[in-house]
């Protein structure tokens, strides 16, 4: 492989690298807006308690509490 033809190569991955990473981020900004939504939901609902809609969403209690105090301003 010529030393152009090399650079050319590595250009490529560290394009695609980038491309990878970028579409990762939007994936996980999307897991994080259904988690927000799924918490929400549940909030609302108000049959959970903040443990178990923690539980149920794979999230922490701070992360029910502080969506929960969102909404509280929000109102």
């Amino acid at each position: 492989m010529t030393a152009e033809e090399l650079l050319d190569y590595e250009m490529t991955l560290s394009a695609n690298a980038l491309a990878i990473k970028n579409e990762q981020k939007k994936i996980g900004e999307a897991r994080q807006e259904e988690r927000i939504n799924a918490v929400k939901k549940a909030i609302l609902r108000g049959k959970l308690t903040t443990e178990e809609i923690a539980e149920d969403n794979a999230v922490s209690v701070d992360f029910v509490v502080d969506i929960q105090n969102q909404l509280a301003k929000s109102k």
